[in-house]
């Protein structure tokens, strides 16, 4: 009884002098992390797409593209306002959250049936790997929510859901001169593009890089990053890929179109 009163004590101790918050930095850096990438990623194709001289964007990838930076801002707010202690606001912002998410989903759905209804019979493996993207992230996100009580669990999930749906800007991102030629040179063992070898090398990275700051934070993988990685490894490109082959998936495609 004494020995777990001074264990509380200890940690009392250990949360007031600022380390809980030095951890939780982990996940707002992964999450400003990400919100470059995007920014930079997408900033001639999206965001200075009027100064590109590119094409004008479709309505639904302005839709999705809107979306898609709302959700990455606010993954950012929303550790931030954890390392601030406003845990109250981070409560009441977590319901833009799942709303974002939703809208996440959504056009995440549309811009992969309007991309690829024209030629989803011969590549149904590009519909899939846009949509495992998204299944990934639904998966992550639903658990988080499940685990919104259990910080350690919430966090975790949250900020894995975003890796998946970074895939597309860390691809653009690696297309940037000249990033492109060093990503060529630097990974000319992969057999894809540069941008397509740095967007999965980076995707696996990330969620290699969560899983060691459990390690030398915890001692051992938490069951969070557990549920994380399970839920984005059966939603693999693979598993969507016997989804989209159904004869469904192809009307539903063809009837959305």
């Amino acid at each position: 009884m004494v020995d777990q009163a001074g264990a509380d004590i200890k940690m009392n101790a250990l949360d007031r002098s600022g380390n809980r918050n030095t951890r939780d930095s982990f996940y707002l850096g992964m999450s400003i992390f990400s919100l470059v990438i995007v920014l930079v990623g997408f900033s001639r194709s999206f965001y200075l797409q009027d100064y590109s001289g590119l094409p004008e964007l479709p309505v639904h990838l302005i839709v999705h593209g809107t979306v898609l930076t709302a959700w990455f801002f606010l993954a950012c707010l929303q550790p931030a306002l954890v390392w601030n202690r406003k845990t109250p606001l981070h409560r009441q912002m977590g319901i833009a959250g799942v709303i974002i998410a939703v809208a996440v989903i959504i056009t995440g759905v549309w811009t992969v049936v309007m991309r690829d209804a024209a030629n989803i019979d011969e590549y149904p493996a590009r519909a899939a790997g846009n949509l495992a993207s998204l299944f990934m992230f639904l998966f992550c996100v639903a658990l988080g929510v499940y685990f919104r009580r259990q910080p350690a669990h919430h966090k975790r999930l949250m900020m894995m859901a975003s890796i998946p749906v970074l895939a597309p800007a860390l691809d653009r991102f690696a297309r940037i001169s000249p990033l492109n030629e060093l990503f060529g040179k630097l990974l000319y063992w992969f057999p894809a593009p540069a941008e397509i070898a740095f967007a999965t090398v980076a995707f696996l990275a990330l969620l290699v890089l969560v899983v060691i700051h459990d390690l030398v934070h915890e001692r051992r993988v938490h069951p969070g990053t557990v549920w994380g990685l399970v839920a984005i490894f059966i939603m693999s490109p693979a598993t969507t890929a016997m989804i989209v082959a159904t004869g469904g998936w192809l009307a539903f495609v063809k009837w959305v179109a």
